[in-house]
């Protein structure tokens, strides 16, 4: 398998350089080779590290709020009563009852984190579903080998190929009205660009 890259310099009139290609035989095996790994492998990799992330960045807030709620419990556990409008008596009922009202809410989150974890898992989703054409062509490809450029099925490849094109711009479009929805200083800072008059 091997490219052959050739270089060819006009220098009468135009002074300029042109690289060309040269494909040798096997393109087709390169093409399936690119297609298997670069279009398949190491995408689907990409797509399972990025779910991680998402899932380990919710666990992760989760058990910070747990400790934050436990920590501002622990320093209120001093007077009489507490915000939950339990008292701190040494008697063992109330002591169950105010642990198991602590495991609640501490297992609760806070608006701002709940935000943060929807806003990028739904970032994730969206970028997920906006590669799926890219994904479904290179699975396609790899099924039937004549979908390409330059094979019996060359038009609903272009086809494709626009349809691949557009979900990547509705990616980069969807994500500003995910950001402007989920992010306050975000909002303010659109608002006030796109609220200027033009002087």
């Amino acid at each position: 398998m091997r490219l052959v890259v050739q270089f060819v310099v006009v220098i009468v009139r135009t002074n300029s350089t042109y690289r060309s290609i040269k494909s040798t035989d096997n393109i087709r095996d390169i093409y399936h080779v690119n297609d298997i790994l670069n279009r398949n492998i190491i995408p689907w990799a990409a797509y399972i590290i990025v779910v991680t992330c998402v899932v380990i960045l919710a666990s992760k807030l989760q058990a910070a709020a747990r400790f934050r709620r436990s920590l501002a419990a622990s320093t209120n556990g001093g007077s009489e009563k507490n915000k939950t409008g339990l008292s701190n008596s040494s008697d063992p009922s109330s002591l169950s009852e105010y642990s198991r009202h602590n495991e609640k809410s501490s297992s609760k989150m806070s608006t701002k984190d709940l935000q943060v974890v929807q806003s990028v898992t739904l970032i994730c989703v969206i970028f997920i579903l906006s590669q799926l054409p890219y994904q479904m062509i290179s699975f396609v490809r790899l099924l039937i080998p004549d979908f390409n450029s330059f094979g019996e099925s060359k038009y609903s490849f272009g086809l494709s190929g626009y349809a691949k094109n557009i979900f990547s711009y509705l990616n980069a479009s969807v994500n500003i009205c995910v950001y402007y929805h989920f992010n306050a200083r975000y909002r303010e800072t659109f608002r006030n660009i796109f609220s200027r008059k033009s002087v």
